[in-house]
């Protein structure tokens, strides 16, 4: 058994000298880590998220073998800065919601399992740990302004990953190859064995869930499921006939705003109408006036004409008479002089 993991390790390990950016350093550190060798194992995580800063398994990787060595600061510190980016992995979520247990986060945690809870209804830790904390207003410590995970002050620990493949910037993404199965004893720990209960699971966290999530018929469907089998709740009854109300309410707006966004098209329509009506008027009476000054320019350029032709007329006759009269004072002039 153990040549077969020696094999896989050594596998992984040519891979990654090969492409240091291939992801197999995710299920290299898992054998690692199940195998106890957590020193080996968080050196090849971290090496691994140097270059793949935001991969889930690797991240997931790291946080869980400083949880499995009681260094809970430090898996904390590494999975805050990225829960946002893995708000519905559930095995992100579980390791992050223990972390914070052990760190006595209790507001925080409370928070991550019903996340948790909103995912998975059926999961037993999650309703165990709401039940217990959800009317606690105070946690049981206060916060510390805990340093952020950084990356670049890891240690690579695998010299020969240190030189990237400037020829491939991208590098090739492996697939995710599977990890034989190895006695865990964390994970037998942690697993829970428990019957299903073919009855429909029902609190008053899992409704509110619903409902800040906009999911109002979803609680209304629940409420009513838990009534059947218990009519008698007077919170759960008083709870449905709330939930009831705001969705009629909402409803009822809903159907307001259609009627006047209606209302407001028809008006728009309407507007759109009359202004088109009232441009064709405009555009008729803008050609009627071209039209009109057509015509008045046609009669200007006539009676121009006629009044050029008049005015050379005028000149012509001028000329002839001055002609005239220039011959009369030259024909006087001559019989003087004789």
């Amino acid at each position: 058994m153990m040549s077969d993991y020696n094999s896989l390790i050594k596998k992984y390990t040519e891979k990654l000298r090969d492409d240091p950016r291939s992801r197999t350093f995710a299920p290299l550190g898992e054998i690692y880590r199940k195998l106890g060798l957590y020193k080996q194992a968080i050196s090849v995580y971290e090496a691994g998220i140097k270059v793949h800063p935001t991969y889930s398994l690797g991240i997931i990787g790291l946080a869980q073998c400083y949880f499995e060595i009681d260094e809970y600061q430090l898996s904390y510190n590494v999975l805050k800065p990225y829960l946002n980016l893995n708000n519905d992995n559930l095995k992100y979520l579980n390791l992050y919601a223990s972390v914070c247990e052990k760190l006595n986060y209790i507001d925080e945690a409370l928070k991550t399992y019903k996340n948790i809870l909103f995912i998975s209804p059926r999961d037993e830790k999650a309703k165990q740990f709401i039940n217990r904390f959800e009317d606690d207003s105070i946690s049981a410590i206060s916060y510390v302004d805990d340093e952020p995970f950084e990356i670049d002050a890891l240690d690579t620990g695998l010299n020969e990953w240190s030189q990237l493949n400037l020829l491939d910037p991208l590098g090739n993404i492996e697939d995710e190859e599977e990890v034989p199965e190895l006695n865990d004893q964390s994970e037998q720990e942690d697993t829970r064995e428990s019957e299903v209960d073919d009855k429909p699971l029902f609190s008053h966290t899992l409704v509110d869930l619903y409902v800040d999530g906009g999911a109002i018929e979803k609680a209304i469907e629940i409420l009513e499921s838990a009534l059947e089998n218990n009519p008698d709740d007077i919170r759960s009854i008083e709870r449905l006939e709330e939930l009831k109300a705001s969705l009629e309410n909402r409803n009822n707006k809903t159907s307001e705003i259609s009627i006047v966004e209606s209302q407001e098209r028809d008006q728009e329509d309407t507007e759109e109408d009359d202004h088109d009506n009232l441009m064709k008027v405009f555009d008729q009476n803008v050609a009627k006036l071209n039209s009109l000054e057509d015509e008045e320019n046609t009669k200007k350029q006539s009676a121009s004409t006629s009044q050029s032709i008049s005015e050379a007329d005028v000149i012509e006759k001028v000329e002839m008479a001055y002609s005239l009269f220039l011959s009369h004072i030259n024909k006087k002039s001559n019989e003087y002089l004789r």
